[in-house]
């Protein structure tokens, strides 16, 4: 019988947050040095998903109305179908910042309008705990890398 040997490294840098009652939690490896591009991204992301679902809503709105036999307009139905679309989109945003499923444990199956404005302002405090800015993670580079050599990254 043949034997395996298995390795786990521990991160020891790993910050976590418990984000519902459940006690669910998401986490950020705070040495993983692509954490501040992911987070620039996911605000630039977010931004544009609001931008683009606000002009479709502008042609929306100019569109002629038409009643159909639902309880809703032809204009309403494509507004509220916009809206679907839109917190999908930024679901897949979100999730592929904070982690798989992470907006399932946030938001639950709940969306409103200002919920990613929300979890952003929820966040800021724990960013500022991590040191989440392109200041520290030059320093860290630098302090690993540059001990013994000149200062490349200057």
């Amino acid at each position: 019988m043949e034997t395996v040997n298995t390795i786990r490294i521990k991160n020891k840098n790993e910050y976590i947050i418990q984000v519902n009652e459940q006690g669910d939690t998401i986490s950020f490896n705070l040495e993983d040095p692509e954490l501040m591009l992911k987070l620039d991204k996911t605000y630039q992301d977010i931004r544009r998903i609001q931008q683009t679902a606000k002009a479709q809503e502008l042609v929306i709105r100019k569109k002629q109305d038409q009643k159909t036999e639902g309880m809703l307009s032809q204009n309403e139905k494509s507004l509220a179908k916009l809206a679907v679309k839109m917190f999908q989109d930024m679901r897949k945003v979100m999730d592929n910042f904070l982690g798989e499923n992470a907006c399932q444990k946030i938001f639950g199956n709940r969306n409103y309008i200002t919920m990613y404005d929300d979890l952003f302002e929820q966040l800021e405090p724990h960013f500022a705990k991590m040191k989440l800015n392109a200041e520290l993670f030059k320093k860290q580079i630098q302090q690993k890398y540059t001990q013994d050599q000149d200062d490349i990254l200057r």
